[in-house]
């Protein structure tokens, strides 16, 4: 299970990964709006369910023109706090 830190309060009995997806976004992204985003590759970090070419490809299929390089920045902050959560849960 993935929980934005700043967003969930309790903690579950469950296995679980903290990232700041919502923080991140708002202060390195400058935009709230990609938090989801942000989560996303968290989710592809920490499972890699798909590939990180997959994930930009659908991404970018979806996303409004315009806001691609946004979104990949959010995507690609997003690997980075997986990535980060994996290893201080290590």
């Amino acid at each position: 299970m993935l929980l934005d830190k700043g967003l969930v309060h309790s903690r579950p009995s469950c296995p679980y990964l903290e990232v700041q997806a919502t923080d991140d976004a708002r202060s390195v992204l400058k935009k709230v709006i990609v938090a989801n985003i942000v989560m996303l590759g968290a989710l592809v970090a920490a499972t890699q369910v798909v590939s990180r070419e997959a994930i930009e490809k659908a991404v970018l299929d979806q996303v409004p023109k315009g806001t691609e390089d946004l979104n990949l920045r959010a995507l690609r902050q997003g690997y980075a706090l997986g990535e980060e959560a994996i290893h201080e849960a290590a």
